[in-house]
């Protein structure tokens, strides 16, 4: 079925921990499997290397989606519904205690269909070994959340 006329829309998110050091391909041939079996229809990966990139797209399944790279916090929109200009704008900032990425994807422009806003916000790391506590983390997503919702894209307007 075309991705622009189905009535739901599957999302995965996935940070893939950019440590080059520790069995990088095969936890990204995990990852891979992981789309392969679930087969979303958008995907934001955190934490992309280049090197990380390169393995993705090595795979058989990355030629089913669109890509767009976000510069900043290393993150990869990957969908399957068109994402072509007007219907993609991206704003991205960093402001502690995390970063953001937010896209309008609009499935099926001809349809008049309605943007769909995808986010993502990856919080700041714990530290060892001064651990951050859940409190703390709890208030970061707060924070993002906030943030996300007072951001607009401009296809949406």
């Amino acid at each position: 079925m075309d991705p622009a006329n189905k009535k739901q829309i599957k999302f995965l998110t996935y940070n893939v921990w950019r440590r080059g050091d520790v069995m990088l391909y095969k936890r990204m041939k995990a990852i891979g499997d992981l789309v392969v079996e679930h087969k979303p229809d958008v995907v934001f990966f955190q934490e992309v290397s280049p090197d990380i990139r390169d393995i993705f797209e090595s795979f058989a399944w990355w030629k089913e989606y669109y890509c767009k790279t976000v510069p900043g916090p290393d993150v990869l929109l990957l969908s399957k519904l068109p994402l072509s200009t007007p219907y993609v704008e991206f704003e991205t900032f960093v402001r502690p205690p995390t970063d953001h990425v937010m896209a309008d994807i609009k499935p099926s422009p001809a349809a008049g269909a309605r943007p769909i806003r995808v986010a993502t916000a990856q919080l700041e790391r714990p530290n060892p070994p001064s651990s951050m506590h859940f409190r703390d983390r709890y208030k970061q997503a707060q924070h993002a959340v906030a943030d996300l919702n007072t951001m607009s894209c401009s296809a949406a307007t």
